[in-house]
């Protein structure tokens, strides 16, 4: 009986396309084994409940809005091979446990009613353009990769302890309005570099006190590199890395929130600022700091910084070459 249904769904949909008719009211559509899901170009489909693609292949020209119904969010759940350079707009989770080869398309995560949205599932998502949209947070259960643009908008994306990189080397390829990206201790955004510009790390938190910390990382080249740089809202000290443990230039460290970062690809030297908010965080901040390991075990002055004031304070330490520890604080 099941199987009939997914049948009839299929050729149901499929007429839907043929004919451009707009909208499909069904809980969960399932795609059948041997069978196709064709959206047409300039064909819009509006799923009222979920997708879960159990078959050989979606295929994806269009427009396929997935927007749940009674009070619900709409999932896309890929158990099967999507495909395709159309759009995909969904209320609810994004769940990919089979091969999602991203082409041109774009996903925008859109919720509508109250709950997260996740980037789930056992297999790790190569997104072409993500937006995050709506009303709600949406947080990864998994690392990603986004090959084109991440537009956050106003949205808080929380990568917690997974990576969430952004292959594409363009200086624009973040862009937001209030959005940013949280992490834990081991998560980070990665940024792919290929241009000696700013690159923005648009980092916050919802943990505690609400910050905004971004960092901007400026290669000296346009050679590849790759960068990655997390936010922790709160004291270091309690990750281990004492602030009473400093060389003697310093007096004393920030324990409202650090910043981790890592080189992992690239020899280049850079220029990174870290930002502050003198009315949140303390304006008596004159220096930035590195964590050193054994047989250290102390925050080391990392030397002479600039200061800047513009969008909020911040400090540059010019040509870092050293990216050998990851802690950085004020």
């Amino acid at each position: 009986m099941k199987k009939i249904w997914q049948i009839f769904a299929i050729f149901f949909i499929s007429l839907l396309c043929l004919f451009n008719i707009k909208s499909l009211n069904a809980q969960i559509l399932f795609t059948n084994n041997d069978a196709v899901i064709f959206a047409n170009a300039n064909s819009t489909i509006l799923i009222n409940g979920s997708i879960q693609n159990v078959g050989d292949s979606l295929y994806n020209k269009g427009k396929i809005i997935i927007r749940g119904n009674n009070g619900t969010n709409g999932d896309l759940i890929n158990n099967g091979l999507i495909s395709g350079n159309g759009e995909y707009e969904l209320t609810g989770n994004w769940i990919n446990n089979g091969i999602f080869n991203s082409c041109l398309s774009s996903v925008k995560l859109n919720s509508v009613f109250p709950g997260e949205q996740l980037i789930s599932g056992n297999t790790i998502t190569n997104f072409y353009k993500l937006t995050t949209a709506g009303i709600t947070k949406k947080r990864m259960t998994i690392n990603a990769f986004i090959k084109n643009s991440l537009d956050l908008t106003d949205n808080e994306l929380a990568a917690d302890s997974f990576v969430l990189h952004v292959l594409n080397p363009n200086l624009q390829a973040i862009s937001r309005t209030t959005g940013f990206i949280s992490t834990l201790n081991s998560g980070k955004l990665a940024r792919t570099t290929g241009i000696a510009g700013p690159y923005n790390f648009p980092l916050g938190s919802t943990n505690g006190v609400p910050r905004y910390r971004p960092v901007i990382i400026k290669p000296d080249s346009n050679n590849l590199n790759v960068f990655s740089v997390g936010f922790i809202n709160h004291s270091a000290g309690s990750d281990g890395y004492l602030l009473s443990a400093n060389d003697a230039s310093i007096c004393y460290v920030d324990s409202n929130f650090y910043h981790k970062i890592i080189h992992n690809l690239g020899t280049d030297s850079a220029d990174v600022t870290i930002f502050f908010d003198p009315t949140v965080d303390g304006g008596i901040w004159s220096m930035l700091a590195n964590w050193k390991n054994a047989p250290f075990n102390e925050w080391q002055n990392v030397g002479n910084v600039n200061t800047i004031y513009t969008p909020i304070n911040g400090f540059t330490k010019e040509k870092q070459a050293d990216f050998s520890s990851e802690p950085w604080v004020l």
